[in-house]
């Protein structure tokens, strides 16, 4: 086997992963997160949904989840976003557990998902 191809691959395939965290800008006026969401009849927010079933993340699961936050504001990276809390279990190799995350949402859309706590990007 050859290094250089291998070593240059290995860096593409890094780059690519940075490149796909990489958090687009949302636009608009940074102070204006648009309405808030309300909730539907289920207690649940369409927005969210929206964003589970589009594949914008693949670990919060709809039946699993056990608990849905209410919207707040909150300034993430220079904008504000409503932010919604989620809690939902998560199977591991250690057993059930149960994972916190946060929707930020700009003019009803979900823009990015990140954990509670450690603001780490949710898969």
């Amino acid at each position: 086997m050859k290094r250089l191809p291998f070593i240059l691959g290995l860096g593409l395939a890094c780059s690519h992963a940075e490149a796909a965290n990489e958090v687009i800008k949302p636009k608009g006026d940074p102070n204006d997160p648009g309405p808030k969401p309300d909730p539907n009849k289920q207690g649940t927010y369409d927005c969210m949904l929206k964003s589970m079933e589009e594949k914008q993340v693949t670990e919060p699961q709809t039946g699993k989840i056990t608990r849905w936050g209410k919207p707040e504001k909150e300034t993430w990276n220079g904008y504000v976003y409503w932010a919604i809390r989620l809690e939902y279990d998560l199977g591991t190799v250690f057993g059930k557990l149960e994972a916190v995350t946060r929707a930020l949402i700009r003019n009803n859309h979900v823009h990015i998902w990140l954990y509670v706590g450690s603001d780490e990007w949710v898969p």
